[in-house]
This record gives C-alpha cells, sequence and structure tokens, in this order.
C-alpha cells in the first residue's frame, strides 16, 4: 500500500472524529467571538534563515481575547492611544499573575534555559514547578508558539476545544453522535468553564472528561495503549495547575472506578470486579506518578507558607438552585454573570436531564452502564450537599481538608459535568423514541428528523454561547500589554535584582512584572515574616491576603527597607507631597499625568553590611555583577572588613552559593533575604538554583513512565 493509499485509508477509518474535530474547532472560534487575521506563517526555512529565530507566526493581529479592557482603564496605560471600553472587571489575577509567568518563560526557554526561577515576583519565586503556572500544559505551548495576545487567544481556544471535545468522547462511548455532540456543547459553554476561561481552572477542568473516557476505554478492553490513555489525562488533569479542580477530577474518577467494579460484582463476579478495580486504580496512581515533577515542588512551596486563613464554605444556598439556568442572577452591570456565582448549565441541559432520570426510572435493566443517569445522579446529590449547604451533612463535609481550605462553589464544574452528560442521554433517548416512532406512527422524512436534531443542537449553542461571550473581551491586537515611555525607560534602567513600587496607577502590583520589573508586592503569597517587613513600606496596602493595591501616600519613603529590598523607583500619577526628601529621591516625569520617583541610594540588587546592620552607600562601587540570569547569579565584591554579603531574592530552598570556589551557608536577612558571610579582600560569589524537589519529580516522573512500558502482561489478562 502506498503512502497516499495508508493516509485515505486513516481517513477513511476516522471520518467521523475528524469531522468532529474540525466542528468543535470552529465552533470553539465562534464562542471567542474574535477576528484573528493570519497575514504570514514562518516556514521552516525561514526560521532556518533567521539569526533572530521569532515563533510568533501570526504578524496581523486585528482582534484578541484577553482583559485588557480591565489594563487600560488605569493610568499607567491612559498615554497609549488605546480606547477600550471596561468588559469585566473581574480579571485581576490574570493580568498582574497569570500572564505575566507565562511571559517569563517563554522569554526564559527562547533564551536556552528552563524557567525554572522567576525573580520578578516578590523577590523570586518557582517558575516551571508552581502549579498555578499552568507550563507543561498544551495552552501555554501555543501560547509559547504564537506569543502576546494571539498566543493567549489559541490558548483559550485549546481550552474550549479539549473540553467540548473531550466530553463528546466520553459520551460517544455509549451515546450517538448528536446527543454526544450536544454533551460536548454543554460542557464547553457551561457556566464554570465560561467564566473561569481564563485562569488554571479551565486548564485544569478540560481534562476531566478525557480521565473519565480513558476510565471507561480500559474498562471495557484491557491493552497497554488503554493504561497510557488513562495515566496520560491524569497527569495533564494534573499539570492544568488548580489544585481544588484536580481534586474534583480524580475524585470523581475514583467514583467511576468504583461503579465500574460495581457493574462487574452485578454483571459478572466479584474477582472480575477486583481485578477491573486494580487495573484502572494503578491507571490512575501512574498517572499521579508521572505528574511526580509537579507535585513535590508544590508540597515544597506549601510548606513555605502559613495557609491557615483559607477556609471552605459556600456562598450557595439551596434558594440558588436557580443558577443553573438563570445565569445573570448574581451580574455585574446587568449582563455580565460574576465569576464565582455562575452555574449555567443551559435550559435543553436541564430538560434533557429530566428525560434522562425518567427513562432511567421506567428501565432499570439499562441502570448499570457507565453512563448511566444512575451514577451521575448519585455524583450530583454528593456534591449538591457542601455546594448548596445543606446541613448537616455541609457541615460534615467542610471538615475535609480540601474543602476545608476552598470554597465549595468552584464544584460548580462538577455539577456541570454530571448534567451535561445526563443531558446528552436524556438527548439520546429522546433522539431513539423519534426515530421509533417515526417508523411506528408516522412517515417523516429522514431529512425533517436530521433538521429538528440540528436545530435543537443549534438552539443549544445560541442559548450557552452568550455567557461566555459576555464574559471574555474582544480587544483590539495592539491592546496587549502596550508598553509606554515610563515602562520603557524603568525597564532600560532597573539594575537586576532591583525593583519598583508601582502604586494604583499601575492596577494590582504585580502587572508590570509582565515587562520585567521586579515587584516585592506582586501577587502571591508572602511569608508572615515578609510582610511584616513590606508593611513597614506600604501600610494598609493588602486588599486579600494575596493582593496588593495601594497609592503613594500609603508609602514610607523615609523607610531603611526601601534601600535593604533594593527599590529604586516609585511609579505613580499622584501629586508628591512639597516635604519629600530630594537628596533621597528624584523627581521626573516622561509623559504627562506619570511621575517616577527615583531612590538615588537604592543598592544594585546587592550589598555589603559591616558589623552595624546600616547600609553604606560607598560599598556599592565594590559590587560587581559578572553574569546575572533568573537561574544563576555571580559577583565580585571587594571589602576591607569581614562582613555580611546580601542579595535582594527571596530565601528560598534550592538556592545553593559559592564563595571563591567553597560552598557557604544562605542565612536568612530580615527574615526574606539571603545573606552569607564573607571575608575580606576580593571574593567571587556564585549564586545557583538547584531546585532538588523538581529533579527528585522528574525522577519519579521519568520511573513511573518506565514501569508502564514494560508492565508485565499478567496485569492486563481478563
Amino acid at each position: 500500500m502506498s503512502g497516499v493509499d495508508r493516509i485515505r485509508a486513516i481517513i477513511g477509518n476516522n471520518r467521523e472524529d475528524l469531522i468532529i474535530i474540525v466542528f468543535f474547532i470552529l465552533l470553539s472560534y465562534f464562542y471567542l467571538g474574535t477576528n484573528i487575521s493570519v497575514d504570514h506563517i514562518s516556514t521552516p526555512m525561514d526560521l532556518l534563515h533567521n539569526t533572530q529565530i521569532n515563533f510568533s507566526l501570526v504578524v496581523l493581529q486585528d482582534q484578541i481575547v484577553a482583559p485588557m479592557d480591565l489594563l487600560l482603564r488605569y493610568p499607567g496605560w491612559s498615554n497609549t492611544g488605546i480606547e477600550i471600553p471596561l468588559f469585566n472587571g473581574e480579571r485581576s489575577d490574570v493580568l498582574d499573575s497569570f500572564i505575566p509567568e507565562w511571559h517569563f518563560a517563554r522569554d526564559t526557554l527562547f533564551s536556552g534555559s528552563l524557567p525554572l526561577w522567576n525573580p520578578f515576583r516578590a523577590g523570586g519565586h518557582p517558575a516551571i514547578t508552581m502549579f498555578s503556572s499552568s507550563l507543561l500544559t498544551p495552552s501555554f505551548f501555543l501560547f509559547f508558539v504564537f506569543g502576546g495576545g494571539i498566543g493567549f487567544t489559541f490558548s483559550l481556544l485549546a481550552k474550549i476545544f479539549f473540553s467540548g471535545y473531550g466530553m463528546y468522547k466520553l459520551c460517544r462511548t455509549e451515546l450517538t453522535v448528536f446527543p454526544s455532540i450536544f454533551g460536548g456543547i454543554a460542557y464547553m459553554m457551561c457556566g464554570f468553564n465560561a467564566c473561569w476561561l481564563m485562569w488554571p481552572h479551565v486548564t485544569t477542568s478540560m481534562w476531566i472528561p478525557w480521565v473519565l473516557w480513558g476510565i471507561i476505554l480500559l474498562y471495557r478492553e484491557r491493552t497497554h495503549k488503554r493504561i497510557f490513555f488513562v495515566a496520560i489525562p491524569v497527569a495533564l488533569l494534573i499539570f492544568g495547575g488548580f489544585p481544588f479542580v484536580i481534586f474534583c477530577g480524580l475524585a470523581v474518577g475514583m467514583f467511576l472506578i468504583c461503579w465500574l467494579v460495581f457493574i462487574d460484582f452485578i454483571k459478572k463476579d466479584w474477582i472480575s470486579g477486583l481485578k477491573s478495580g486494580f487495573l484502572l486504580f494503578f491507571s490512575m496512581v501512574a498517572g499521579i506518578g508521572m505528574a511526580a515533577i509537579q507535585i513535590l515542588p508544590f508540597a515544597e512551596w506549601a510548606a513555605q507558607f502559613d495557609t491557615s486563613w483559607r477556609h471552605g464554605g459556600s456562598i450557595f444556598t439551596l434558594s440558588d438552585l436557580d443558577i443553573l439556568f438563570y445565569p445573570l442572577k448574581y451580574t455585574h452591570h446587568h449582563i455580565i454573570p460574576r465569576v464565582e456565582w455562575c452555574g449555567y448549565v443551559g435550559i435543553l441541559t436541564l430538560l434533557f436531564a429530566i428525560i434522562a432520570i425518567i427513562f432511567i426510572l421506567k428501565n432499570r435493566k439499562k441502570a448499570l452502564t457507565p453512563l448511566s443517569p444512575i451514577f451521575w445522579i448519585s455524583i450530583l446529590i454528593l456534591v449538591m450537599i457542601p455546594l448548596f449547604k445543606i446541613a448537616p451533612l455541609s457541615t460534615m463535609f467542610y471538615q475535609l481538608p480540601i474543602l476545608n481550605m476552598n470554597p465549595s462553589n468552584r464544584l460548580l464544574v462538577i455539577l456541570a459535568l454530571s448534567f451535561s452528560i445526563m443531558g446528552a442521554y436524556g438527548f439520546d433517548v429522546f433522539e431513539k423514541a423519534i426515530k421509533k416512532l417515526n417508523g411506528e406512527r408516522f412517515q417523516i422524512s429522514k431529512r425533517v428528523i436530521l433538521l429538528f436534531i440540528l436545530i435543537i443542537i443549534g438552539i443549544q449553542i445560541l442559548t450557552m454561547a452568550p455567557v461566555g461571550m459576555v464574559q471574555n473581551a474582544v480587544v483590539p491586537g495592539d491592546s496587549f500589554f502596550p508598553n509606554t515611555h515610563t515602562i520603557s525607560y524603568v525597564q532600560d534602567n532597573l539594575l537586576p535584582g532591583q525593583s519598583v513600587l508601582a502604586t494604583s496607577t499601575y492596577f494590582i502590583s504585580g502587572t508590570l512584572s509582565y515587562y520585567d520589573i521586579s515587584d516585592w508586592f506582586a501577587h502571591g503569597y508572602h511569608r508572615p515574616s515578609e510582610k511584616a517587613i513590606l508593611n513597614q513600606v506600604v501600610h494598609d496596602a493588602w486588599k486579600t491576603p494575596t493582593a496588593a493595591m495601594y497609592n503613594l501616600d500609603q508609602i514610607n519613603l523615609e523607610s531603611p527597607y526601601i534601600d535593604k529590598l533594593g527599590i529604586r523607583y516609585v511609579l505613580t500619577s499622584e501629586q508628591v507631597p512639597d516635604t519629600m526628601n530630594t537628596t533621597k529621591w528624584q523627581i521626573m516625569s516622561l509623559e504627562e499625568g506619570i511621575i517616577v520617583l527615583e531612590n538615588l541610594d537604592c543598592p544594585p540588587g546587592a550589598y555589603l553590611l559591616p558589623s552595624s546592620d546600616r547600609i553604606n552607600p560607598s560599598s556599592y562601587q565594590d559590587i560587581f555583577i559578572n553574569k546575572y540570569s533568573p537561574n544563576y547569579r555571580e559577583y565580585t565584591i571587594n571589602t576591607i572588613h569581614e562582613g555580611v554579603f546580601v542579595t535582594t531574592t527571596r530565601i528560598w530552598p534550592g538556592w545553593v552559593v559559592y564563595c571563591n570556589g567553597q560552598t557557604v551557608p544562605i542565612k536568612p536577612y530580615m527574615g526574606m533575604l539571603q545573606s552569607i558571610d564573607v571575608p575580606e579582600g576580593e571574593s567571587v560569589i556564585q549564586y545557583t538554583y538547584v531546585p532538588y524537589m523538581f529533579y527528585c519529580g522528574l525522577a519519579i516522573s521519568i520511573f513511573t513512565l518506565i514501569i508502564l512500558l514494560f508492565i508485565p502482561r499478567k496485569l492486563l489478562g481478563s
């Protein structure tokens, strides 16, 4: 058989899947509501002849989907000339944390290094090893390839597609084509996925149907390939980056395994059930093992912070059941559903779910199947207890560690999953009933029936899509984190290790980290010792336990900690007080309405301390930065006395320091910075970040993969 014949055979054998894939891609594009124009796509030859390889393949960007409407509301970007009406005000985390993290990782990878350490957020933190970074996902891969606003838009499109197509394949294990499409639409456009589309929540939730699909495939046929089909989606679920949704997906997977074991107990025997259960459980554990590369570093990260302030519970009661079919119950400006409050699953979905329940109650002989409404009703009841605070059982649920630290209203993802499957099941019952009646009592053309079914699917799309469309702003391509004169000046003049205080002029602290501008108040977790120092610099800065936003009058410009933290610039649009110390602070303005205060005593990202605890600015000239990258730094210093060398880098496990070729211990300075003792004279100091937990996790992931590759055939025996 020739190569062309083989391709034709593959297409012929997979025609249905190819058509469905194209359908869900086009539907995802429609759902985003953007207009992406491709002017030129670089070929491999173009890239080879380009000395500065750039994978931003799409040159012309008409429109993108990104929360730049919120960014451009703030004075720091008022001189860009780009005006966009505010679309949605609940996207701050995306701007001050998520996109900057992706941008840093992309730039680091293009420089030829792994993004192990991000130095621009709160004195630095782990990058690729962070769950919430979602860097080991197809969504980030698209951002890596295309970059900027266009890459972010494609990453959203991937989330929508994988959510819909995965649910389609899950439903297709038991249902016909059109009901499976219906279920895919219901899940990809549900309120949870619509509202959380830009966050790791959906980078995670999109894999739940794939995990369940893989479990059912392996249950039906025990093959080596199908073990991977469970393990890989489980690993991708974990890589998605949102722990609570990961827990939800794994929990539903385990419940499905128990259901399948129960089916084997009833239909076959207990030995068959135990064999099935063991293999399915083993496959899920293997997936967890493959994700050890992120699980172990996450455990190390969690040990650094006190998260006792997080509490569970839910914002809903039984009176909120109408959120399932009324997405505008809790809104912004009466048109945009609130993120945490949107549980929309679609009116048609609910109607067909009711049909599924009625059908299965009347046909109990058909109840023992993987997608049986009996199972999904059980999941719904289990989820609704903590979700809608059904006492007294809900109180017991909230005692569970994972539910005690997370809002239970995020269980809406499992509610949407269950209703999507039951809705598809009910549509399947409805479709078969119509076809049966057509043969027995009526004589209707098959084309008319097909048209009727397509109309139902069209109504499903048209009634569900607006919820997502009003959530996610379509904006001009050139609005994606536009540069300004002030931002460019700060970028060009900041030395490695120096940082800024960006007031509310530049939105939530940390937003400027997209531009590789370091900020100690950047969105994220801070140790108590860190907050104690930061509170001496800016009072009452924290709007939430993890996010800071403040004005110029809240900054203590005389605080000695400003120098010790390496804060060089204060950026604001407010009036500078006449009483400011102009011998320490230089005032400048590079664009209309924006003021830059420069700290003239700021150390060059590191400083020497003599026996006293006061910094001597004259010692700055004795510090030379030889090399500086996120994962490696090298300094040469000269000192006439023994002392302490301090870098404005957050102290963290994994950093190794060499002084004149000898390993030296790192000591915490002020409970937050890295410091070492140095001898008198000239010294060469090298800092290397070696995240041991990352490499241990990588070893476990590889070992798990090897085990799966050489799994004994006896384990697969029926």
